[in-house]
């Protein structure tokens, strides 16, 4: 059995993942409570290794947000940032401020397929490889933004949701995290 597996991560750039809605089941259903630890702790097993970041909790409302936004990219097939205007509408985040904002998509030819979520933390995780503290940058034509967001010192709350939708070529999965107070602020260090 051929899997296919494509994982796109964004910053800026917009990526579609076709058209077809025949045959088109979808999963989107809130996350479990397991579902939410497996989050926090892919994350905060990061966070630790660094003195003075403290752990994530669990904000529903970052979740509500976020799941939203997830269910949002399933139906448009597409990976795309939300607004900064809506990251930072009170109203829609249940927070001050602007939040932070994680995105993963993975895509498999079989509709059975499991993309584990600490595996999704992971991918963000590992960006760390083109990440250089002492500039404060990513390596050249590198993305390094979801690592640092997920390590970001001033970060305390982490909500997120996932969207499943099978169709005639496989399934699509997204998952949308959210962080308050959001990081990568230009000039600051994450840690």
């Amino acid at each position: 059995m051929q899997r296919l597996r494509l994982i796109w991560f964004i910053i800026i750039v917009l990526i579609g993942c076709g058209n077809d809605s025949t045959g088109v089941t979808g999963n989107t259903a809130p996350l479990s409570i397991s579902d939410q630890q497996s989050l926090l702790d892919a994350h905060n097993e990061e966070r630790k290794l660094y003195p003075g970041v403290p752990p994530l909790t669990w904000s529903p409302e970052l979740a509500k947000f976020a799941q939203a936004w997830a269910d949002h990219l399933v139906t448009i097939n597409k990976l795309e940032h939300s607004s900064e205007e809506s990251r930072s509408d009170k109203s829609q985040t249940g927070h001050n401020g602007p939040v932070g904002e994680n995105l993963w998509m993975g895509q498999g030819s079989n509709p059975n397929h499991i993309f584990p979520l600490k595996e999704m933390v992971k991918d963000w995780i590992n960006e760390k490889a083109d990440y250089n503290y002492t500039d404060n940058k990513c390596s050249t034509g590198k993305v390094c933004g979801h690592y640092t967001q997920a390590v970001w010192k001033d970060s305390t709350l982490v909500g997120c949701g996932k969207a499943r939708k099978e169709h005639a070529a496989g399934v699509v999965v997204t998952l949308s995290c959210n962080y308050s107070p959001a990081g990568n602020i230009v000039g600051k260090w994450p840690y």
